[in-house]
């Protein structure tokens, strides 16, 4: 199965999306402790933090603290100027394995894209889905249209197209 290590930001917007529900029954889904401390301790209460809480509980997610200690990858993160969960998402992907890094924080994409990490946006994970037949074309377009709001057109309408260009 695909594991995918997620952020606050996409975890809440395929939440918003009506995805999260999806996502987890076809992907492995981790998040590290401070991204859990940001979306569900924090948050309690909203109806997005009750969600995610709850797959987490039902071990539809996984949870992992990642507890390392090495100076070098401290300095790494320190210099490529990290904070909260993204910090502790970067260094989940040091010490676990995993297919993707999902977020929506364009400058955190571009980090990871400049690192060689794989990542992956919420709306193209939409698209991973129905590519492998997880998910039917209606469904996904559905997502895209409830993800809309958050994304840039251009990625939009390059998600919609993968989907055979109906809107």
């Amino acid at each position: 199965m695909t594991t995918v290590l997620c952020d606050a930001d996409s975890l809440i917007k395929l939440t918003k999306a009506g995805a999260k529900e999806t996502v987890v029954r076809h992907l492995r889904v981790i998040i590290p402790a401070q991204v859990k401390r940001e979306v569900v301790d924090e948050a309690r209460g909203k109806p997005d933090s009750t969600l995610i809480e709850r797959n987490i509980r039902d071990s539809h997610m996984q949870v992992i603290a990642p507890n390392i200690q090495n100076k070098q990858l401290e300095s790494e993160i320190s210099e490529l100027h990290l904070l909260g969960g993204e910090e502790d998402l970067y260094r989940l992907s040091c010490v676990h394995p995993y297919d993707f890094i999902s977020s929506d924080d364009q400058k955190f994409l571009r980090v990871l894209q400049v690192v060689g990490k794989k990542a992956i946006t919420p709306s193209t994970i939409v698209v991973l889905l129905f590519l492998r037949n997880n998910i039917s074309r209606h469904d996904a377009q559905s997502f895209l249209n409830n993800l809309r709001v958050y994304v840039s057109d251009e990625e939009y309408d390059l998600c919609m197209n993968e989907l055979g260009g109906a809107r």
